[in-house]
């Protein structure tokens, strides 16, 4: 009778195909229904159909959970001409559904601003520490989780020194859509680090503008390569360098992806979207690797 309820509780419209046990089809992400042909006159025979719909059904819920991690951020600076306010746009996702932690990327934060202007006045021991008190006390930084959304306030946790990454917090998560359904409101596990890299197939999640200059989730995408070579050189976005290695990748990154995470096809972040270099052909997209998330994940645990 469970196995008879269970499946009756499924929406009728796609037939499941005969596959091997445990097998995982990945054409029904993108479906809003399926359907279950199944025998279950026999024990055997349900188990066998359960066999093949389960792995396809956790798949999709770890997609559905993975996407309703994943946040817009805007940053709001004071403006340095009257009238002409600056904001800086990008991506976060849920780390530590306990402390209300997110990540993002720390360029998201710092903008395009001239900062070594901005506080050249200011003692501090570099400009990243200036930038980091300065984010911490002046800017508003809110999450939203669409375009639309009422902004929930987060404040700074911390910059890596090293490389493109950011933590901020919310102080009520009760806030935001789906906090209270643990199904559904879960931080994205992280992939292992230092795993053998072969050929990983990835997907982005994130935000992006539009035609009209809204930021709307960035729409599904097929798997893309990701190249397993660890890009070594230092890099720069605006005033900031950057001194660890990137992961490189064919999959086109716009503005308002950064920050967002990059999932394998077990729903794993491995990495974090950071940037692009599009003065040759073919552009090179490039993101943090979830070694160096996990290095910066340990300072605050």
């Amino acid at each position: 009778m469970y196995f008879r309820l269970l499946l009756s509780a499924l929406t009728l419209a796609i037939t499941l195909p005969c596959r091997a046990q445990n097998t995982i089809d990945i054409g029904m992400l993108s479906k809003s229904v399926i359907k279950a042909e199944c025998d279950l006159t026999t024990y055997i025979r349900a188990n066998d159909c359960l066999g093949r719909l389960l792995p396809t059904l956790q798949y999709r819920a770890a997609h559905y959970a993975a996407t309703r991690a994943t946040y817009l951020l805007r940053v709001n600076y004071e403006p340095t001409v009257p009238g002409t306010p600056s904001i800086s746009t990008g991506s976060a996702f849920l780390i530590d559904r306990e402390r209300g932690y997110f990540i993002t990327a720390k360029h998201v934060l710092v903008g395009n601003r001239v900062w070594s202007t901005h506080l050249a006045n200011h003692a501090f021991p570099d400009l990243e520490s200036a930038i980091e008190d300065h984010l911490a006390r002046n800017v508003g930084i809110t999450l939203h989780a669409s375009e639309d959304a009422t902004p929930v306030t987060a404040r700074l946790i911390g910059m890596d020194r090293d490389s493109d990454l950011a933590m901020l917090a919310v102080s009520d998560l009760n806030l935001l859509p789906l906090a209270n359904y643990d199904a559904l409101f879960r931080p994205i596990p992280l992939a292992r680090a230092g795993q053998p890299c072969v050929d990983p197939r990835i997907v982005v999640l994130g935000f992006q503008a539009d035609a009209l200059g809204r930021m709307l989730p960035r729409p599904p995408d097929d798997w893309a390569s990701a190249s397993c070579s660890l890009q070594p050189n230092t890099y720069r976005i605006g005033e900031l360098k950057f001194r660890i290695p990137l992961h490189s990748t064919t999959l086109a990154l716009n503005p308002g992806n950064s920050g967002g995470p990059v999932l394998d096809q077990n729903f794993e972040v491995v990495g974090v979207v950071s940037g692009a270099s599009t003065g040759s052909l073919p552009a090179q997209y490039f993101f943090v690797p979830v070694s160096a998330v996990r290095t910066f994940l340990d300072r605050f645990r």
